[in-house]
């Protein structure tokens, strides 16, 4: 009976796949490091720039650390946090600073 909707559900469902495996391709493709956060700061991806730079491995980090834990720059945990400020506010902000290797 609704043999239609499935096949649209489906059809939009590996599409949906097809534009994340694009999307995380580029992500990694990226020479400048980039960590993807979820709304509660969890890491949801992290680019091998990144990785290589912090000294982690991504089954380390993704999903298991938070922003703060991975990066432990000295705007974590503070009002001034770039990425919090950025998901409440909606803009773009431009902010400088260094992230602590795992080192």
């Amino acid at each position: 009976m609704f043999e239609f909707l499935k096949k649209d559900v489906l059809e939009e469902n590996a599409s949906l796949k097809a534009r994340i495996t694009q999307l995380e391709h580029d992500l990694m493709s990226i020479a400048a490091p980039m960590v993807v956060v979820g709304e509660n700061m969890a890491t949801r991806s992290v680019n091998d720039a990144t990785l290589e730079v912090a000294g982690y491995g991504g089954d380390e980090a993704v999903g298991k650390m938070t922003c703060a834990q991975f990066s432990k720059t000295s705007l974590c945990g503070t009002a001034n946090c770039t990425l919090k400020n950025c998901m409440r506010t909606g803009e773009v902000i431009y902010r400088e600073t260094f992230l602590q290797t795992r080192q």
